[in-house]
């Protein structure tokens, strides 16, 4: 008898096989295994998905920055709070890392990014950023490459990572930091259950 469990992303599946199962491998080692068992590799084609670790772009050549601002949050208290959530996405890998920020200042934009690249042990050789007047005093259009803010041009250079902005107005040059966004929504499902900003960042983790 065919199973009704149905798994449309290889993503849903290993995040499954994690919570139920006690997976313990990388993403990166369970995509091998998929792609190299033509069973398995025909069940994700056939469901017409392609939400999967991709290897299009090189390891190590590409990360992508993006805020997720404006989330208006309640705890328990009854305190409400606007929360920002840092994201950068390595493009190769899909590895994620997010920070809570209480404004999407440049100063804020520096410590997040440092901090990511501590985090993820390295630093891309590019990385794809919108047109945010706080990193392009001019944005890139399809005419003119745009103007960087010399203050994060120079901690580009100090780090070693090109800058490459999007061309204005076109959110799928960085989607692989837009879409995951929509993730990040459900921090709102615990409204008035957390009690301050430390347990807002486990949760936040934990997502």
């Amino acid at each position: 008898k065919e199973s009704i469990q149905k798994f449309y992303y290889k993503d849903h599946l290993y995040r499954y096989l994690q919570r139920e199962h006690g997976l313990k491998c990388s993403r990166g080692n369970f995509n091998h295994y998929i792609l190299n068992h033509e069973e398995f590799n025909r069940y994700f084609k056939s469901k017409g998905t392609s939400n999967a670790v991709k290897s299009e772009t090189p390891f190590g050549k590409q990360a992508q920055f993006d805020w997720k601002e404006k989330i208006n949050f309640t705890f328990s208290t009854g305190e409400k709070v606007v929360i920002n959530v840092g994201s950068l996405v390595l493009s190769a890998s899909r590895f994620k890392v997010w920070t809570i920020y209480p404004s999407v200042s440049l100063d804020c934009v520096l410590d997040f990014l440092s901090n990511a690249f501590e985090t993820i042990g390295g630093v891309p050789e590019e990385l794809v950023i919108d047109n945010a007047t706080t990193m392009m005093l001019k944005a890139r259009t399809e005419n003119h490459e745009g103007t960087t803010n010399p203050k994060f041009q120079q901690f580009a250079d100090d780090y070693g990572f090109k800058v490459a902005p999007c061309i204005a107005a076109r959110p799928n040059t960085k989607a692989k930091v837009e879409n995951p966004m929509r993730i990040i929504d459900e921090i709102i499902t615990y409204n008035g259950t957390l009690e301050n900003l430390e347990q807002l960042h486990e949760k936040l983790e934990h997502i």
